[in-house]
């Protein structure tokens, strides 16, 4: 009912709950349950308030005293439920996220003058195997049940999720499960902010969140015991600069890093540009104190405050690290003698370009949050940044199947065109993209006429390259007759002609001119022809012969992600693994083969019209010089 102080529960509805006695029968307790559900807005925590109820559904009927006592206690909240409140056009809805052992549920909430009104009470019991969730994902669950439910308040309103847990980072964490990269696909089309949770300002908030404290502190990371050492480093040359960092877990690990910076800079600026990225870095491991050394006496200062940063840029440097180390609960930095600083930094590891590109935007926002100011703008980038993620500093793409697919900026792209095309991988392109095509008349005219001048009649199989409108006009002007031979195997008729086709172009690719060099070629033809899908298939003939997909060069000269994290020990058991997969990958490459085969039948079969003949029927036969 919507009155002028709000949205208040029908009071026939809380009667008829609160006149029931308690139930001695299943049908009466079906009759109760039906009768909360229809005040389930109004509830909070209801799943857990009437979760003794429906356990008594599910064998036989007993009322025990714990059920009682939540009947009771059931009464006792609706004799005076909470108002809830509408909510106004364009403003921003906040939502309170909490898990029990039993269920997940949210509150929505809308704040006016200081106060927090409640909206809207959801509530889910676990299903299966989501009881086994861990708490994090129990969480995102909560969130995805929330959106669902309140799908209208989602796509009219921005939601702010108020929540002490990584909930955000979790979501978009590489090695997240299956669910969580689909929930954080389904969420993108909303406007969903994530905050640290702040004081709450309403006894029935504060009801609902109390009970769950507890629970809610699960998935909370436990802090380290130490801090993490980090080293850093920087330099320039003419028209370019370097950064390195070194990573000392508290365990003594030892993890490395080093940038290559493609734009001209200063010795001071490559220093500020190692500190930033060591704090990046650190903030995507999850770390939170750090002691950060440096041999740069000015930066340091700069920073500690001790020293005056008078230069703009220095100025800008300054105000990026100070933003980055409110993130952190503790950074300390320290100055070192030169003669201690890092060593090293002499290997490039992962070297980005830091010039604008289409990738920038959704970077900035993976790593600091920063949208466009148009909100229709800020919508699509949230939407879009959905899929991608971070690591190492390297922005990824979520693939529908994994692994990530690693994204380019302009000169690596140009690295890997050339290499698809120019290199090794080039054979895969055919001759059509590398080199000027020849038809198969310029063939016929340069080979034929050289070595055996104009022939009388040209015989050929039913290939279509022999049979067309530019052909036959060839034939006609030269005074050659065409004739075509009659297969004896049908189904066979010009497999081998094509696969021997296929290499010869390669080869002739390769070679263009240099033709005596074709057995030094002919391995790389036979790899790029072996690593090739199929079309009748869909599989390469390497991963039916091995079980997994080769290794291309470029995957080498510019890293992926199975690249960077290769492991040679897990590796071979994972090769095995394969191997004994291998039956069923065949299998299945057989079976596409046949649905290939079956379509091309209906396609070729479309174009034939249907004749029947009987003994005595007189017939048109063409008469040819093959046999």
């Amino acid at each position: 009912m919507v009155s002028q102080r709000g949205i208040e529960a029908n009071p026939d509805k809380i009667k008829a709950v609160l006149e029931m006695t308690p139930p001695r029968t299943i049908r009466e307790v079906q009759s109760l349950t039906g009768r909360v559900a229809a005040l389930n807005r109004f509830v909070s925590r209801a799943t857990d308030k009437c979760l003794l109820f429906f356990k008594t559904l599910r064998k036989a009927f007993t009322w025990t005293d714990e059920c009682q006592k939540s009947f009771e206690e059931l009464k006792l909240y609706l004799t005076s439920p909470p108002l809830l409140s509408p909510s106004q056009q364009g403003e921003t809805l906040s939502l309170y996220l909490a898990v029990s052992l039993t269920a997940v549920n949210s509150a929505l909430i809308r704040e006016d003058d200081g106060m927090q009104l409640p909206v809207y009470y959801t509530s889910k019991a676990f299903q299966g195997a989501e009881e086994r969730y861990p708490a994090m994902e129990k969480l995102a669950l909560a969130l995805v049940i929330a959106a669902r439910k309140l799908r209208p308040y989602f796509q009219s309103h921005k939601i702010v999720v108020l929540t002490n847990q990584p909930l955000r980072k979790a979501m978009n964490k590489p090695d997240a499960a299956g669910r969580l990269i689909q929930w954080a696909v389904e969420l993108s089309e909303f406007d969903i902010e994530y905050r640290p949770r702040q004081a709450i300002k309403a006894q029935a908030l504060a009801d609902f969140i109390a009970k769950f404290t507890v629970a809610e502190e699960e998935p909370q990371e436990e802090e380290p015991d130490k801090k993490w050492e980090v080293e850093i480093d920087g330099s320039s040359v003419k028209g370019a600069g370097g950064v390195g960092v070194v990573f000392k877990t508290p365990e003594g690990h030892l993890l490395k890093h080093s940038v290559r910076l493609q734009y001209p800079t200063t010795n001071n600026e490559a220093e500020y540009e190692a500190l930033l990225m060591s704090m990046r870095i650190a903030r995507e491991l999850g770390e939170t104190m750090l002691r950060i050394q440096s041999n740069s006496q000015l930066i340091m200062g700069q920073v500690n405050g001790e020293y005056e940063a008078k230069e703009d840029r220095m100025a800008k440097y300054l105000k990026l690290v100070k933003k980055a180390i409110d993130c952190f609960d503790e950074v300390i930095l320290v100055q070192v003698p030169l003669q201690y600083s890092p060593s090293h930094m002499e290997e490039e590891m992962s070297p980005i370009d830091v010039s604008s590109s289409w990738m920038t935007p959704i970077t900035n926002y993976l790593e600091e949050g920063t949208l466009p100011s148009d909100p229709v703008e800020a919508r699509k980038l949230k939407v879009r940044s959905a899929r991608f993620t971070l690591i190492q500093g390297t922005l990824y793409k979520r693939g529908f199947s994994l692994p990530y697919l690693r994204c380019l900026d302009k000169t690596e792209a140009d690295y890997v065109m050339r290499e698809v095309h120019e290199g090794i991988c080039g054979n895969h392109s055919g001759a059509r993209s590398l080199v000027p095509s020849s038809s198969e008349q310029d063939t016929i005219g340069r080979q034929c006429k050289r070595m055996f001048g104009i022939p009388r009649v040209f015989i050929s199989d039913n290939g279509r390259q022999f049979d067309n409108s530019p052909f036959r006009e060839f034939y006609e002007e030269l005074g050659i007759h065409n004739h075509y031979s009659s297969p004896g195997h049908p189904q066979a008729n010009g497999q081998v002609e094509v696969t021997n086709r296929s290499l010869l172009k390669m080869i002739k690719t390769r070679l263009e001119g240099a033709k005596g060099l074709w057995p030094e070629e002919l391995p790389n033809i036979l790899w790029a022809y072996r690593t090739t899908a199929r079309t009748p298939t869909g599989e390469t003939p390497f991963r039916l012969a091995y079980g997994i997909e080769a290794v291309i060069p470029v995957e080498i000269g510019l890293t992926t992600w199975r690249t960077m994290n290769y492991d040679e020990s897990s590796n071979d058991s994972q090769l095995r693994t394969n191997l004994d997969l291998l039956d069923e990958i065949r299998d299945q490459a057989e079976a596409k083969n046949k649905v290939y085969q079956q379509r091309m039948a209906r396609y070729y079969h479309r174009r034939v019209k249907h004749e029947e003949f009987r003994v005595g029927d007189l017939v048109l036969r063409k008469v040819t010089l093959a046999k």
